[in-house]
């Protein structure tokens, strides 16, 4: 009869809590616990990266054989779990002591960069730049978008002018010639559209011949565009 027979949900169970020293007494049992995944890929080195308990993760990198950048089925690395939650702590850790690789991509091509900029991870983004001097305009290998576009697809508006302040031009492009102007507009973010208009983007078509403005519906939206052809 096992001693524990849920033992992998246990050690994934007690990751998402913290409690590391229930974590050290399972892999005592069995050490080879560790090595189990969820149906996404997603390995206990995954959970405690995503909830922020550094001290869980240090030790197993320690003890088990997980491999720093390992990716779910997503491709997502336990370096890109901190960033998306802005736990600048661990992933210095990562990198100081585990040398994490800040440019790795997800399935989608996306580095750290672009999921901070997806969930809005303001910390994040001025950490990655400011300390990893990763480069804000740097494109997916996916689809060619930048930090910007993504930002302005989820209407991050800080984050949107802290990108801008970098350095990045309002105008980059994605792979479909889309600036971030287009995508501001396409998903209605009248804010967004406004400090991409403010800082210099223009109406360019993209490679379907579609410009920014033809892509406004609300009215608010269409008001900003007036506005600035106004001035």
């Amino acid at each position: 009869m096992e001693l524990f027979p849920h033992c992998c949900e246990c050690v994934d169970l007690f990751d998402r809590e913290g409690h590391l020293p229930i974590v050290q007494y399972l892999l005592q049992q069995d050490s080879l616990l560790w090595d189990t995944a969820s149906k996404n890929g997603r390995t206990p080195l995954h959970t405690a990266a995503l909830h922020g308990h550094n001290d869980v993760l240090e030790y197993m990198l320690n003890i088990c054989g997980y491999e720093t950048d390992m990716k779910d089925s997503c491709g997502s690395t336990p370096f890109m779990d901190t960033i998306r939650i802005q736990d600048i702590d661990t992933a210095k850790l990562l990198i100081s002591k585990h040398k994490a690789d800040v440019t790795v991509e997800d399935n989608l091509g996306r580095q750290a960069i672009h999921v901070a900029s997806q969930t809005g991870a303001f910390k994040s983004i001025q950490y990655l730049v400011k300390v990893c001097k990763v480069d804000p305009s740097v494109t997916c290998s996916g689809n060619g978008a930048s930090a910007l576009h993504i930002a302005a697809k989820e209407g991050h508006v800080s984050v949107l002018r802290m990108l801008l302040d970098f350095g990045i031009d309002s105008n980059i492009t994605d792979a479909k010639e889309r600036t971030a102007l287009h995508i501001a507009a396409g998903a209605q973010h009248a804010d967004c559209v406004c400090v991409l208009l403010q800082h210099g983007a223009d109406c360019r078509v993209d490679c379907s011949g579609t410009s920014p403005k033809q892509l406004a519906v609300k009215q608010e939206v269409k008001q900003v565009f007036e506005d600035f052809e106004g001035t």
